[in-house]
């Protein structure tokens, strides 16, 4: 858990970071930061509507690639290194299905220099630490043939059953994000 946790987070880490960097090698910086925030702005609302079209129908975003990581990558490298590599190929955070709209807006924001070269480390982190108490903090109960001890089986089900909450929570997300961008463009403070 922690190999997939560490490979997750050095990955986004390197993803994000050599984003800013790029954007940063073409100049975006020399745009007026009122016209990045308005860019911003309109790139969330239209990531909004298509993760709400998707939640409507029941899908995860349809702005991802349908793949994800072969488990043969635990079987063939083994669970430590195994679960580093997956953890490296899915900290990239456009590689799986699991992508979703308010990824990609934390990768424009990342881009147009509006959230900083370290917000990788918050992505993955994120990402790591919520999966790793899911994982370890549940108390895995006793087999009952052998008394080896089972992974709690509940929690991917519930997880399952709670993915439009999950979208939902995204798409308030991305909302809020439109919401402060657009109230910098009018001047408004807090």
């Amino acid at each position: 858990m922690l190999l997939l946790g560490v490979g997750f987070v050095a990955s986004a880490t390197v993803a994000f970071a050599v984003l800013y960097l790029l954007s940063d090698a073409f100049g975006v910086e020399r745009v007026p930061l009122a016209a990045r925030q308005g860019t911003a702005a309109v790139v969330c609302v239209l990531l909004f509507l298509v993760d709400a079209w998707g939640v409507r129908r029941g899908r995860t975003c349809t702005l991802a690639l349908p793949r994800q990581t072969s488990k043969r990558l635990y079987y063939s490298r083994g669970p430590r290194i195994g679960a580093f590599v997956w953890g490296l190929d899915t900290g990239l955070s456009v590689t799986t299905y699991r992508v979703s709209a308010t990824t990609w807006a934390a990768l424009g924001l990342t881009a147009l220099h509006i959230a900083p070269v370290w917000t990788g480390i918050s992505y993955g982190l994120g990402f790591a630490l919520p999966i790793m108490a899911a994982i370890l903090v549940p108390r895995w109960r006793p087999d009952a043939e052998d008394g080896t001890r089972r992974e709690p089986r509940w929690i991917p089900r519930l997880l399952q059953r709670r993915v439009h909450v999950v979208q939902t929570g995204g798409l308030v997300a991305i909302t809020a994000t439109t919401a402060l961008l657009t109230t910098a463009l009018l001047g408004v403070t807090w």
